[in-house]
């Protein structure tokens, strides 16, 4: 290796991380509190990616600047990604059909059955609250996606978005927000 590990973790490196550590924790699903791990995980991707390194193609500041934006951008996506699965399984998995909390909860000996019941009670409750518009989408959002759903409802999928968005702040006005 060219570049002892040290000297490539200071000066540059450090304000870049820092910096797009900063930006991360400004995006959805971070948190201010984040900053100091996603540094972690950036400093880690960069050390592991440095053996490739070749000083004949790049200076070492363009190098660094090019892993920790694609460290970012894959960090975003694991993110997005993890919020998908979690947001499609939550009203999929925490309630039965009829939208009541699923009785398998409460059998559940992890620590955390008080908890996931009380989630799914909660969601049950929003569901039966919200409008019979909204409880139907809802109700075919824990199966298909917002494409599939626009495309059997015969409906465009920037309108089923605007429904979508309603229903987020339905949840989100009950203190339900979804995070993976």
């Amino acid at each position: 290796m060219l570049h002892d590990d040290k000297i490539v973790l200071q000066g540059f490196a450090r304000s870049i991380i820092r910096r797009k550590a900063r930006y991360v924790a400004r995006c959805d699903g971070f948190t201010a509190h984040d900053v100091r791990d996603i540094e972690q995980e950036l400093r880690l991707r960069l050390l592991q990616n440095l053996s490739q390194f070749d000083p004949d193609q790049a200076h070492i500041n363009v190098f660094i600047t090019m892993v920790v934006k694609r460290s970012v951008a894959m960090l975003l996506r694991e993110r997005r990604a993890k919020k998908r699965v979690a947001s499609l399984r939550s009203l999929d998995t925490l309630t039965d059909d009829v939208g009541e909390p699923a009785e398998l909860l409460d059998h559940r000996d992890d620590g955390r059955s008080a908890d996931r019941f009380d989630l799914a009670h909660d969601l049950a409750g929003v569901l039966a609250a919200l409008p019979e518009e909204l409880r139907a989408l809802a109700e075919r959002l824990k199966v298909q996606s917002v494409a599939q759903a626009a495309r059997e409802m015969n409906v465009p999928r920037t309108t089923l978005l605007r429904q979508v968005e309603r229903l987020r702040h339905c949840f989100e006005d009950a203190g339900l927000r979804i995070y993976a």
